[in-house]
């Protein structure tokens, strides 16, 4: 790759992208989820839904205009650091294709290394230095040069076709076509925006960026535009023409477009607004504030939050993608009621819900998994209103250009969903999880010597060694090689995905009437030893549940009795009350809650824990439960056991309290709730308890606490649920 100026040889290695995509098109792993065809889908309403790849506007046209079949071919590429110290940085491309759906792309080799970009070395003898106008330039044209050789083979494919086999077996003739070339642009946005004369994705020159509707038959026509050919050639493009196939299929990405730049703009902006409207002082301790709030957020399995040594707000945030839409999805609660201004207005909350809206209805968050054009008009309308507002509020805060470059794409986005699917389908989210894998562990593997053709090499022992094992699991080798699997709340999880009904945790402790009665009155019958497993898991349940548990033996019995605790029987008096066999519970830690159809139901199984000690911290869910009325009441989980009542039959239960409605509106717009009351005797009870049906269980919520009022709770409706990858898990 070495050119005049360079003053160092450049080598990049490379793989026959062509066999890259025979392997792909040809695993078997993929059957389950395989598109071979592009079809229109459409609802019971009879639009027309985009949903993957096979159903967008690129691959249908694609197709008509050849006799075979298409290979949507998806490269990523974009530097990682590959050392432990951070200093030394590798730049791997990725292919894949879209034609593997969503639901198989887990298993074995979805996203393969087809090649490493060369190294550009500083060299200060000749002025060639890092910081120099010079370095960067060469840098981003170093990228398009070498993936020129991987375009080419690949578009000579793509004008005759090849033959390969399907997962099936069947010989068919492919067309491999690019169908979205997905990076992150963040150097070349300061060397082609801000300093030169055009974005890079969408033409748009710099005096125009912010404005979101002056461009846009430019923007439409460089991604929809039909000039006669299957590559979609861009004549209007001030490039070479080598180039012109990666420019035409470069596509902006929610992960470094959004999550990882409008969000993080947004959440500087906050620091900065502070610092102009209060003093010093004060803006520093408001942001203290929000962050202990960030710390004190409820805890939910595996949602963690962007923090660096121990601070939420820092400067320099780690750039994980998923921590920070686990943040998205709170931060809002962290600031409500700190930044309100003298007339009452929060305009940063203001501004984050716009956001929160327009990026929910963007990627489809607790909505239908698919885009109709009504749903793109209004995602259109929406970001169009957030974008005009961020860019107004924005730009008299942060004084870089740079910092609003990405606003100007939130019109492009609705249009690469019409042409190429949902936002999952040109995400870089297996590319970064692919970084790991394939220069991580290939660099720390090598010894430091040429270490590109060595990166190489270890990718391709790797992938011997997967095909290897996969032949010997299919039976191909005469044995199997066993995988350990952790098992902790997941056999529930999938008997619960099975059988689509919920399921309380196999693993439980006995707890005893007897052993929860008033100090001076308990007595400790069958008390396992206090040493033992049981017996520690029992002692911790009691200390820490002790305020709790004196409510749980009346609460059942006046349920067995079909009563209501605070409504109906519960003046009996408790020896006039059925109880279970032998007074004895069966105590577990956690439930696996199925899924159900309707939008009072949850798509996905969810975990929810009455753990008093999870992972050294106390772990409640609270959940929405089904009234008897066809209501819907919401609740925190204390206690999720079992027992045999008097009838024999083992009854699955949930001892909850109670939340209410609390009806003054705020700025979040989100349902506000109490800790709910009843009337006993003529007097008020604060702590409302009861015992319920597991089943009763409508899905999980997530509670935020509200900060500015005492025992209060927000109803967070921004919260989505992320899909696992549990056999059957979805309806």
């Amino acid at each position: 790759m070495r050119q005049e100026g360079d003053h160092q040889d450049l080598i990049f290695r490379w793989r026959d992208p062509v066999e890259l995509v025979r392997k792909l098109y040809g695993n078997k792993r993929f059957r389950g989820s395989f598109k071979v065809y592009a079809r229109p889908i459409y609802n019971k309403d009879g639009e027309r839904c985009i949903t993957d790849a096979a159903s967008a506007d690129w691959w249908l046209r694609f197709q008509e205009r050849i006799d075979g079949l298409v290979a949507a071919v998806a490269l990523y590429s974009d530097p990682t650091a590959v050392s432990s110290d951070m200093t030394i940085t590798g730049w791997p491309v990725t292919l894949t294709i879209r034609n593997i759906g969503p639901t198989v792309r887990h298993r074995g080799e979805f996203a393969i290394l087809a090649g490493i970009v060369a190294q550009l070395q500083e060299l200060p003898e000749y002025g060639f230095i890092a910081s120099s106008r010079a370095f960067k330039e060469r840098r981003s044209t170093l990228v398009w040069q070498c993936e020129i050789q991987l375009l080419s083979v690949l578009k000579a494919a793509s004008s005759r076709g090849v033959y390969m086999r399907d997962p099936w077996g069947v010989l068919r003739k492919v067309y491999p076509g690019l169908h979205s070339y997905s990076c992150d642009l963040q150097k070349a946005y300061k060397l082609g925006v801000v300093k030169t004369g055009r974005c890079l994705v969408c033409l748009v020159p710099v005096a125009e960026l912010n404005d979101l509707e002056g461009r846009w038959s430019e923007r439409t026509e460089a991604f929809m535009g039909e000039v006669g050919c299957l590559w979609n050639w861009y004549e209007g493009l001030d490039l070479p023409d080598d180039v012109r196939d990666s420019y035409r299929a470069l596509v902006p990405n929610t992960l470094h477009g959004i999550d990882l730049g409008i969000w993080l703009y947004l959440v500087d902006g906050i620091r900065d607004w502070a610092k102009g409207q209060y003093t010093r002082q004060l803006a520093a301790k408001r942001l203290r504030t929000v962050d202990a709030r960030l710390r004190g957020m409820p805890r939910e399995s595996g949602f963690r939050l962007p923090r660096r040594k121990g601070v939420y707000m820092e400067k320099k945030k780690t750039y994980k993608g998923y921590e920070q839409r686990n943040m998205m999805q709170l931060f809002v609660f962290a600031i409500v009621g700190l930044f309100k201004q003298a007339n009452g207005r929060e305009p940063f909350v203001e501004l984050i819900l716009q956001f929160l809206d327009w990026y929910m209805q963007l990627t489809r968050r607790n909505l239908p998994k698919y885009h109709t054009k009504a749903s793109l008009r209004k995602t259109d309308k929406l970001g169009i209103k957030f974008g005009r507002s961020a860019v107004r509020f924005l730009s008299g805060v942060q004084k870089s250009d740079f910092k609003t470059a990405k606003f100007h794409h939130i019109p492009l986005y609705t249009k690469v969903i019409q042409a190429r699917g949902l936002t999952s389908e040109t995400s870089c989210e297996e590319g970064e999880g692919s970084h790991g894998r394939t220069s991580k562990k290939a660099y720390q593997a090598s010894n430091k010597k040429n270490t590109g053709e060595q990166v190489m090499r270890f990718n391709q022992r790797r992938q011997n060694v997967a095909e290897y094992v996969e032949g010997c699991n299919t039976g191909r080798r005469g044995f199997r090689i066993q995988r350990r699997v952790m098992v902790t709340a997941l056999a529930a999880t999938e008997k619960a995905a099975r059988q689509k009904k919920h399921v309380l945790a196999a693993t439980r402790v006995p707890l005893r009437w007897e052993w929860l009665r008033p100090a001076g009155q308990a007595t400790y019958p069958r008390f396992p030893d206090p040493g033992s497993r049981a017996g520690k898991a029992i002692v911790k349940r009691i200390a820490h549940q002790y305020s709790d548990l004196q409510h749980l033996e009346r609460c059942t019995r006046v349920f067995l009795a079909g009563g209501l605790q605070g409504v109906r029987g519960d003046a009996a008096l408790l020896e006039n009350l059925p109880n279970c066999q032998n007074s004895e519970i069966r105590v577990a830690k956690h439930a696996a809650i199925a899924p159900g159809r309707g939008s009072r139901f949850q798509e996905h199984v969810s975990i929810a824990h009455a753990d008093p000690e999870f992972h050294k911290k106390p772990y409640y869910s609270n959940v929405a439960v089904l009234a008897a009325d066809g209501s819907e009441w919401y609740a925190n989980v204390r206690l999720l056991f079992s027992l045999t009542d008097q009838r024999g039959r083992n009854r699955n239960l949930v001892f909850v309290r109670y939340l209410e409605d609390y009806r003054v509106p705020d700025a979040t717009t989100c349902k506000r709730l109490s800790w709910a009351k009843y009337l006993h005797r003529g007097q008020h009870v604060d702590e409302w308890y009861d015992v319920i049906e597991l089943k009763s269980i409508l899905r999980t919520v997530y509670l935020v606490k509200d900060w500015n009022r005492e025992g209060g709770f927000y109803l967070n409706r921004f919260k989505w649920s992320s899909e696992k990858r549990y056999k059957g898990n979805k309806v």
